[in-house]
């Protein structure tokens, strides 16, 4: 017949009970520490990942400058900016200025696409640039050091 072990006082509220109470207890824990650098940078990966943000961009750009355009027109809103422009700069019985009808939803359209077509352009390559102008100081310095900690 085997004796049952021996009867531990408990232990103080507020305390967890080990789940092993033989194994040794758990080391402190510290601080992790992971010391990380950007030595380079692909100007190929900024390329595609700076022009397929811009297209998006872009897309928005569009939709927002016609949504804008229909609803100010739909309000009447520039129907009064043509009355107030025509008071300030039209001659007495001269020709009133009428925006409404000389700028179309179509117009609105294609300057928002072209200056969203601009911005791609330009931030794509600006966007490239940087990267290889950061490969090549990064070669000289070392690149960017960030240190994560846990904790």
């Amino acid at each position: 017949m085997t004796m049952p072990p021996p009867a531990r006082s408990p232990a103080p509220a507020g305390t967890a009970q080990p789940r092993f109470p033989d194994a040794a207890p758990p080391a402190p824990a510290g601080v992790r520490r992971a010391r990380l650098v950007i030595g380079s940078i692909s100007p190929f990966k900024v390329l595609r990942t700076v022009f397929l943000v811009c297209v998006a961009l872009g897309a928005a750009t569009v939709i927002a400058l016609v949504l804008l355009w229909l609803i100010l027109t739909g309000t009447g809103l520039i129907g009064q900016f043509d009355a107030f422009l025509s008071a300030l700069i039209g001659a007495p019985g001269g020709t009133p200025v009428d925006l409404q009808h000389t700028i179309s939803v179509g117009q609105v359209a294609a300057f928002a696409t072209a200056l969203a077509v601009v911005n791609t352009v330009l931030l794509t390559t600006l966007s490239t640039l940087a990267a290889v102008l950061y490969n090549a100081c990064a070669k000289l310095v070392g690149g960017i050091g960030a240190t994560l900690t846990d904790g």
